[in-house]
C-alpha cells in the first residue's frame, strides 16, 4: 500500500500507533475534559456513577493490596531465584542496581537479590555520622 516494510513492521505490527491512540484518546482526552468542564463532567451520571465506582474501590484497599497479592502469587507459583546471583562476573540488572546503591553508600543485605519481594527495611534506617575536624 506504498508506506514499506519498515513502517507495516515498526508501527502497525508492534502495537505501537496503537498505544498512542489509547493513550491520547482513552486518558488524556478524559482528563483534558474534566479540566476544562468540572462540574458538568462530575455532574454527568454516568460519570458520578464511575466516580464513586473508583472511589469506592480506592477506599476497600484493594489497591493497597498488591504486595500481599505478589508474596502470594510469588509462593503460590514458587518463582526461581536469578540464576546469576552471587556470580560477580556476570553483569545481570541486578548486579546494577547493587553497584548503584553501593556508589551512593545505600546498604545491602547479604543473602537479598534487588529484585527479591520480601526487601528488609534496614536501608531505610541509616545511621548517618558526621566527622567533624578543629582548624
Amino acid at each position: 500500500w506504498g508506506m514499506g516494510e519498515g513502517f507495516n513492521k515498526g508501527l502497525l505490527q508492534t502495537g505501537f500507533l496503537g498505544a498512542i491512540l489509547v493513550v491520547n484518546v482513552a486518558q488524556l482526552a478524559s482528563q483534558v475534559l474534566a479540566s476544562l468542564f468540572p462540574i458538568p463532567v462530575i455532574n454527568n451520571t454516568l460519570m458520578r456513577v464511575l466516580l464513586n465506582i473508583m472511589l469506592f474501590i480506592e477506599a476497600s484497599g484493594v489497591v493497597n493490596a498488591c504486595w500481599p497479592l505478589t508474596w502470594l502469587l510469588d509462593a503460590m507459583t514458587g518463582l526461581p531465584k536469578d540464576p546469576f546471583w552471587g556470580d560477580d562476573a556476570v553483569n545481570t540488572p541486578a548486579t546494577g542496581i547493587i553497584d548503584r546503591k553501593k556508589s551512593m553508600g545505600i546498604p545491602m543485605q547479604k543473602g537479598v537479590t534487588p529484585f527479591d519481594l520480601h526487601q528488609p527495611e534496614s536501608e531505610y534506617h541509616v545511621d548517618y555520622t558526621t566527622k567533624v575536624s578543629y582548624i
